[in-house]
């Protein structure tokens, strides 16, 4: 055994710690690249998560500004709700039935008080008695009778918007459809 000497041990046993150190070295290089990668990562997370904070802060400072923008105009905005929506208010129409009878219909969107039906141009008017409240979509029947000499009769309906309104509302209907 020539070739087996303490020589040689000692070469081979030096080539080993060699490669092992190599092997060790390759590892935590790779190990390192591995963390430096990860880092890497994190820092470009980290920045991502600060902008989106920062825009997100500046997006709320917008926003408030705006608030307190609408804020101060609202404080100075004169229409009020009731303008805004549409007026209620009874409104009429007048069908003739059969003969000389005729239904007069609240078509509005709101009831009518103290309703009065008249016809002075009549020559024979059988109204309803003064009605208190007319609701919506409600019919009542009238006969008028006109002459010739009187011409054409006239509806005359007189109504409130409400129960305790201080002026009456005024409408005129000719009933000329069965004349």
């Amino acid at each position: 055994m020539s070739w087996f000497t303490t020589d040689h041990i000692a070469v081979l046993l030096s080539v080993a710690a060699a490669l092992g150190s190599l092997i060790g070295w390759w590892r935590n290089r790779k190990a390192a690249l591995g963390a430096a990668s990860e880092a890497v990562q994190a820092r470009a997370v980290a920045e991502r998560a600060t902008s989106a904070a920062e825009r997100s802060a500046a997006s709320q400072d917008s926003m408030a500004q705006s608030l307190r923008l609408l804020a101060a105009r609202t404080d100075r905005v004169e229409t009020s709700l009731d303008e805004l929506l549409p007026t209620r208010s009874p409104d009429w129409a007048v069908t003739p039935t059969t003969g000389r009878h005729f239904h007069v219909h609240n078509i509005g969107n709101a009831t009518a008080y103290e309703v009065r039906l008249s016809s002075p141009t009549a020559t024979t008017f059988d109204p309803p008695d003064p009605i208190a409240a007319w609701p919506v979509g409600v019919a009542r029947e009238i006969f008028v009778l006109g002459s010739r000499l009187t011409g054409v009769p006239k509806l005359e309906i007189e109504w409130k918007q409400t129960p305790v309104a201080p002026d009456t509302e005024h409408r005129e209907f000719p009933l000329a459809s069965n004349w």
